[in-house]
């Protein structure tokens, strides 16, 4: 079973990266993802060359994550119309996520209003949901483990 496991790892870092997305872009980010969707798909297109793209896809990941600045719309949009394609990754909120996105922002507005404790004590919860946080400047960022 090592292939699907690499496949559910696989899948969970695209998802991840999706929680990582901005509301704001730098033009450098906006042609990044650009040119990441223009090699995507001209290796579709290329005898549809799957495994090709999917690396392309991977290449884009890396290179966002190694950035010091958050992927933005042109991302999300990317990612959006790749998974209108091959519907395989839960990128949308409104989907698996959406009790774990209300417990986030649950959680945000008790440390807005300065109730640590109980703010913390949702941490737990979504630990053991395998979720991690990561409280930045920006906000807070959540993704799901590699179990």
């Amino acid at each position: 079973m090592p292939g699907f496991n690499q496949a559910r790892l696989a899948r969970r870092r695209v998802e991840n990266f999706a929680h990582k997305i901005s509301v704001s872009e730098t033009s450098a980010a906006r042609a990044l993802a650009d040119r990441t969707r223009a090699e995507f798909f001209r290796r579709l297109d290329d005898d549809f060359d799957t495994p090709g793209a999917v690396a392309v896809l991977f290449e884009f990941i890396r290179e966002q994550n190694r950035s010091n600045t958050p992927p933005g719309p042109t991302a999300a949009m990317l990612l959006q119309e790749i998974n209108e394609l091959f519907d395989t990754f839960w990128i949308d909120e409104k989907g698996r996520d959406r009790e774990i996105a209300a417990l986030v922002e649950h959680r945000r507005l008790l440390r807005a209003d300065r109730r640590f404790a109980e703010a913390d004590a949702i941490r737990p919860d979504l630990a053991t949901r395998g979720v991690t946080l990561e409280d930045t400047p920006d906000g807070t960022r959540w993704w799901r483990r590699d179990n």
